[in-house]
């Protein structure tokens, strides 16, 4: 009968270890080399094209309660993290009514720009937009749009 010495059976032990951790390093490499970027303010043709897709896919819902000019024409801005991985990219959304001439998707930043607003009225969602050779597909709406509203101190 064969039998393995202790030192020998730590030794398998380790090895056996260091291949499992491997094993989950190399399966979960894909998911956290995803790109993560940026969207700032000065979008290119390639984002712009994004924004339209994410604007009439908002434009399109008929589940909330909205103002009769709530209606997106263009985003200003994404400057919200874009995560793309493989054929999907998130966007966290934040789109507000205010009383400035149109509608947007805002940001800390582009609040400020709107000195005349009193308690905006925010519908947020998350939104996923597919992707086929790297232009936009099909829009969904990850969680559903929610009505929310701001509350501010006043002096």
């Amino acid at each position: 009968m064969f039998r393995l010495s202790c030192r020998t059976d730590t030794m398998i032990s380790i090895v056996l270890l260091l291949s499992a951790i491997h094993l989950l390093i190399c399966a979960g490499l894909p998911f956290w080399s995803c790109e993560r970027s940026i969207i700032l303010e000065n979008n290119s043709e390639h984002e712009k094209e994004w924004a339209r897709v994410v604007v009439d896919a908002v434009n399109e819902q008929t589940n909330v309660t909205r103002g009769n000019y709530f209606k997106l024409y263009t985003i200003e801005k994404l400057a919200t993290i874009k995560k793309s991985c493989k054929t999907k990219a998130f966007f966290g959304v934040v789109v507000a009514e205010t009383e400035c001439l149109k509608p947007r998707i805002i940001t800390p930043k582009t609040d400020s720009h709107c000195p005349h607003k009193k308690e905006p009225k925010f519908v947020q969602g998350n939104i996923t937009v597919k992707e086929n050779n790297g232009k936009p597909v099909k829009v969904f709406l990850a969680s559903p749009l929610v009505v929310v509203y701001k509350v501010r101190k006043i002096a």
